[in-house]
């Protein structure tokens, strides 16, 4: 919900860097997935 509502303004101030912004938000995404799996772990 929170990321669906940051995104437009991102983009909005960011217009000219989404390429800056896709890049920030796929090692985002893989330290989401990471910290996902450790806790899967335990």
């Amino acid at each position: 919900l929170i990321i669906g509502l940051l995104f437009p303004i991102i983009f909005r101030l960011f217009p000219k860097n989404i390429q800056f912004m896709i890049s920030v938000t796929m090692a985002w995404l893989d330290k989401l997935s990471i910290e996902q799996k450790e806790v899967m772990e335990e």
